[in-house]
């Protein structure tokens, strides 16, 4: 029997609020280790979905694991992960 692979991406059932404002609704899925798209037109939560990934948000229901791990109680996840956020500058 072969062990189950643990995901390096899993969000489980995760919603966040801005107020009264819906920034994403009852979010589910896992994604393996490797390169992944994330596509969708403006406001689909993309954005949100990545802060919450790398612990800028917090969920407001739900969990989110990176490597199975919590990003809130551990930082050690994102010695294993590359990200550039909307508003970070890039200079030459």
């Amino acid at each position: 029997m072969s062990e189950a692979k643990t995901p390096a991406v899993l969000v489980d059932q995760v919603s966040k609020w801005y107020g009264q404002v819906i920034g994403l609704n009852d979010v589910s899925l896992a994604i393996d280790g490797g390169v992944t798209g994330v596509l969708g037109p403006n406001g689909a939560g993309k954005s949100t979905l990545f802060k919450l990934l790398m612990g800028r948000l917090r969920p407001s229901q739900g969990s989110v694991r990176l490597f199975g791990i919590d990003p809130w109680s551990n930082a050690a996840p994102y010695r294993r992960v590359g990200y550039v956020s909307e508003s970070e500058r890039m200079y030459d």
